[in-house]
């Protein structure tokens, strides 16, 4: 479970993000960090009872900076007002499909895959999908995956269909996509039930044979 104290200091960092407030609150922010890290060990751990690999996983690898990359933004905020966390054996930046937990106030969710990857990946991806289209409608259509996600997220689409493609293609509206991820949303109230990391790890299972699916059509 998650401790309320943690989306506490978040919703605070939201209200004060600057760097004055953070240093004098850097005690707040590492306690709620170890509070993440000590969250995803436990879901690490229900995910290693299925695939060996996640138990090779340290935690703390998984979170992604809270400092922003203010550079090329218009958005001069320094902080993020979130914990991501990417869960890959690979490591977070392999480029292979991955799982992802986010928590932030109001805004927290759980899911996995590729978002936005570069061009060659996004047509490798498309050309496993094209070769093997009853694999992949088998594995999104799998009553698990939809209980749980419903289906991919579409709305980072291509107007129209790959010219390489047929129109009436049975994964069409796959095939127009620019990333390819899942994810379901949680209420913040949801993460202090002792089941939490539990039901996470539930969730994110369900997205295994669809990471796999991805990443041989990535490393064959």
């Amino acid at each position: 479970m998650i401790q309320k104290s943690t989306f506490q200091f978040l919703k605070q960092l939201t209200k004060n993000n600057e760097k004055a407030w953070f240093d004098e609150h850097r005690s707040a922010y590492l306690t709620a960090r170890e509070d993440v890290i000590d969250f995803l060990t436990t879901i690490l751990g229900h995910l290693a009872k299925k695939e060996a690999s996640y138990a090779e996983i340290k935690p703390a690898s998984c979170l992604f900076r809270i400092n922003r990359d203010v550079r090329f933004s218009a958005n001069k905020a320094p902080y993020k007002t979130n914990f991501g966390a990417a869960l890959n054996p690979q490591g977070k930046k392999s480029g292979l499909a991955g799982l992802y937990v986010h928590l932030e106030p109001g805004g927290s969710f759980v899911g996995g895959g590729l978002w936005m990857p570069p061009t060659p990946v996004i047509h490798k991806v498309r050309q496993e999908i094209d070769y093997q289209t009853n694999e992949f409608l088998s594995i999104i259509n799998k009553p698990s995956f939809k209980q749980t996600y419903a289906d991919l997220d579409t709305s980072d689409s291509l107007k129209k269909l790959p010219k390489e493609y047929t129109p009436g293609h049975a994964a069409e509206k796959y095939l127009k996509l620019k990333s390819f991820v899942a994810f379901n949303t949680w209420n913040d109230e949801d993460f202090f039930s002792k089941d939490a990391a539990k039901t996470v790890a539930k969730q994110l299972w369900d997205l295994q044979p669809l990471l796999a699916f991805m990443n041989r059509g990535l490393t064959d």
